[in-house]
């Protein structure tokens, strides 16, 4: 049996949708969704070969964004920002490959 492809979708207890995307050959593979259990999204960003690649956002559980992040061969690469919730920047740090760089502001 050859491994899957195509689109995957689970649901929360509730019958809300919890995660959807493309699986590639097994591997998750392009835009990739996160909801929580209310419904509203939780993470959204990109994997190529089942690894996160790209640009990722992430929220809180009332659809403030929380996280603003760039992903390479699912490791934190490039310019990172946190938010409080409130909306407000917390910081922003440049990364390389998961080494935390330097502290831009916050």
């Amino acid at each position: 049996i050859l491994p899957y492809s195509g689109l995957h979708e689970t649901y929360w207890d509730n019958g809300v949708l919890k995660e959807t995307g493309d699986i590639k050959e097994g591997l998750k593979q392009g835009l990739w969704r996160y909801f929580f259990a209310n419904g509203i999204l939780h993470e959204v960003g990109f994997y190529k070969q089942g690894r996160a690649n790209g640009h990722w956002k992430i929220y809180y559980a009332d659809g403030q964004i929380s996280a603003d992040l760039h992903y390479r061969d699912d490791r934190l690469d490039g310019y990172c920002e946190y938010f409080h919730q409130d909306g407000s920047s917390d910081e922003v740090v440049l990364y390389n490959l998961d080494e935390r760089l330097k502290t831009l502001c916050g």
